[in-house]
């Protein structure tokens, strides 16, 4: 049997499986199992005053299927249309992840994530594994390929060549309450010889990298926690060079990677310290990444930047009210080897009140402001006396955000459930250059208030909403306002709901009118022995447009019926 199975994934190239239990295999039960769900929908359109915008009938039918043998899943998805037709099938690549009490393996197409300065979520063909609860220990393992060897295409631009990259890594973590300690060693290495290039049309160099990481938590006192995360990466950017006669680190000096003219070594650390006072918490944290800094271990990176936090929480009067206020600082060019230098402060406030059962009030404030340095490429060059390039652009973007909610439950009983709430907010941008504003600048206002009845026994509920936008630009003044209404209602152990809503949009742009939007929307659902359920929905759209003094009307009317059946 065991035979059998292995032929047969080897033989479809391509499963895709995952969490197979062994401890289901050695304790028995039913090794097959089989679910999925089959569904369609069919759609009604129609138009007056315009041409119409989609098909006056259209159906989508769409299925999953899912073979599940011993934990090994192989998913298989259809759907069909009056317009397309796709089919979607797993045997492109397999990956299995069998579990056995505190250990878990992963073959085939894999992600394991170390850290996020080393290994981090990148797939690789190969096997992995990890085995916690050794104590106070825990351990992970991997190896594979990182990247297929890719040929060089020259008649196609989308061809991204790349060679065959394997690698290798290990995580040993040790923790015993809030003390830890993490290493991790990750190295991966390009294949030279896995492509051949035809000519010097195409520069592409093999690659090699090794990763060292630490990370460590300790609570020095009973309410303070320092924590570091860590990491040092060798990078050699072709290991075609001849090898480098100058001693670097010990990453670089050391018997794992070949020290090459095109070898350097980049580092990148985080680290947090958190003191508890009283019902809350005081944090400080700072972030370094080195410019140029990489790891094999992850697709993307962003490098070149430091960033440094301080945030405060803490709750007063028996936690009926509730701060929090972040603060932080970003920058880059930390070598100033770049033209460009941004800047970016970051300032937010929270609270929360609770002043009664019934009533709760919500604030928040942030300041985001961005400030960017441009130096023209023949500053060096050109300057001669420290008044030159005057001209250098300095350039700072304000963004400010302020709201204010409050929920009112008006009452509460067994039979009867009603309240209010209503939300108000504010953003306001601007610009600044060589510190004098450039412009008015821009302001958004968003208010909503709405309200609710439900009477319980009856399964029966009413909404009512008031939307209002207002966007005071440079260009112009919109204003967009308009309500909402709403019933709901159900039948049957709420197995059929019915619900209708409607509502109304006005918009003005600088007083004078510009269209209104009017809605009405039906629809009915039913559920039946939670396997079937079936969805009437019927939407009716009337919309008058007024432009240059001239008005446009026309209505669509959309009815939509699906099913679905699930097993």
């Amino acid at each position: 049997m065991k035979a059998k199975f292995w032929i047969l994934v080897f033989t479809l190239t391509s499963w895709s499986a995952y969490a197979q239990d062994i401890e289901r295999v050695v304790e028995g039960g039913n090794p097959f199992q089989v679910s999925g769900g089959v569904g369609l929908t069919s759609v009604v359109y129609g138009a007056s005053g315009i041409e119409a915008r989609r098909d006056p009938f259209s159906y989508f039918l769409t299925g999953n299927l899912n073979l599940d043998l011993y934990g090994i899943s192989a998913p298989l998805s259809f759907s069909y249309s009056n317009q397309n037709v796709s089919f979607q099938q797993p045997f492109n690549q397999f990956a299995m992840s069998p579990t056995y009490k505190n250990i878990t393996g992963h073959i085939g197409f894999a992600s394991m994530n170390f850290s996020k300065y080393t290994l981090a979520g990148h797939i690789f063909f190969g096997g992995g594994v990890e085995v916690r609860d050794l104590g106070d220990f825990e351990v992970s393992a991997m190896f594979g390929r990182l990247r297929k060897p890719v040929a060089v295409d020259t008649t196609d631009n989308l061809n991204q060549p790349s060679y065959r990259r394997l690698g290798m890594g290990v995580k040993g973590k040790w923790q015993k309450g809030a003390d830890m300690v993490e290493l991790i060693i990750f190295r991966s290495k390009d294949d030279e010889n896995s492509i051949s290039f035809a000519g010097d049309s195409v520069v592409l160099f093999p690659e090699e990298n090794l990763v060292v990481g630490l990370s460590a938590g300790k609570k020095l006192f009973e309410k303070l926690t320092l924590k570091f995360e860590g990491a040092t990466s060798a990078l050699t950017r072709n290991t075609l060079d001849p090898e480098s006669n100058q001693r670097g680190n010990l990453l670089v000096s050391s018997p794992f990677i070949d020290n090459r003219i095109s070898t350097s070594s980049y580092n990148a650390f985080n680290t947090s310290l958190n003191y508890q006072v009283f019902t809350g918490i005081v944090g400080l944290g700072y972030e370094r990444i080195d410019p140029g800094y990489q790891t094999h271990g992850a697709y993307f990176f962003n490098n070149d930047i430091e960033n440094m936090t301080l945030n405060v929480s803490q709750a007063f009067w028996k936690q009926k009210v509730r701060v929090s206020t972040n603060v932080g600082l970003q920058r880059n060019n930390l070598q100033e080897t770049e033209l460009n230098t941004n800047e970016r402060f970051v300032g937010s406030i929270n609270t929360s009140v609770a002043a009664s059962e019934r009533i709760t009030i919500n604030s928040s404030y942030s300041n985001f402001q961005s400030f960017t340095n441009i130096r023209s490429n023949f500053l060096e060059v050109d300057q001669l006396t420290n008044f030159d390039n005057l001209d250098t652009l300095n350039f700072t973007q304000i963004s400010q955000n302020a709201t204010l909610g409050a929920s009112f439950q008006l009452g509460s009983s067994k039979e009867i459930r009603k309240g209010i709430s209503t939300n108000f907010s504010l953003q306001t941008t601007s610009e600044e250059r060589g510190g004098n504003q450039v412009g008015p600048g821009s302001n958004f206002y968003n208010l909503n208030t709405s309200g609710y009845y439900s009477i319980t026994p009856a399964k029966l509920s009413f909404t009512a909403a008031f939307n209002m936008n207002i966007n005071d630009s440079p260009e112009s003044d919109m204003l967009t306002w308009g309500p909402t209404l709403g019933v709901s209602k159900s039948w049957f152990e709420n197995t059929l709901r019915g619900t209708f809503s409607s509502s109304f949009n006005a918009t003005s742009v600088d007083g004078e009118s510009a269209g209104s939007v009017l809605n009405f929307r039906v629809g009915t659902n039913y559920r039946l022995k939670e396997k079937h359920s079936f969805n009437l929905n019927f939407v009716s759209l009337f919309r008058n447009t007024v432009r240059e003094s001239a008005s446009t009307s026309f209505s669509e009317h959309t009815l939509n019926f699906a099913y679905n059946f699930s097993f």
